[in-house]
């Protein structure tokens, strides 16, 4: 519904929802020990949505008035939870990979 709108912020939130929603679900659900490619896949878009929000955050701190449209701290706060959590997964991938 937000992509409908198209409040950049909504449109960030509901991508990270979305990201955070299906790593849990994948979570919960795995059935084999180990990486796999819905994992690298999750990885990316967790990039994506970092890259996208800190690109927001900047973007409006750049206008006239130092805030595109009220939003501009929720980019960088959006944008920090999606690196967080791409490190989590990089230190996840990491054990993963080298305690094999």
């Amino acid at each position: 519904m937000a992509a409908l709108i198209f409040e950049r912020i909504s449109v960030i939130a509901g991508m990270l929802t979305f990201y955070l929603v299906t790593t849990a679900l994948l979570t919960v659900r795995r059935h084999e020990p180990g990486f796999n490619w819905m994992d690298a896949s999750a990885m990316l878009f967790a990039l994506l949505v970092a890259l996208v929000s800190i690109t927001f955050g900047v973007q409006g701190l750049k206008t006239a008035t130092g805030n595109a449209a009220g939003y501009t701290p929720l980019g960088f706060i959006f944008g920090g939870v999606a690196l967080l959590v791409l490190l989590l997964m990089f230190y996840w991938l990491a054990r993963v990979l080298f305690t094999q």
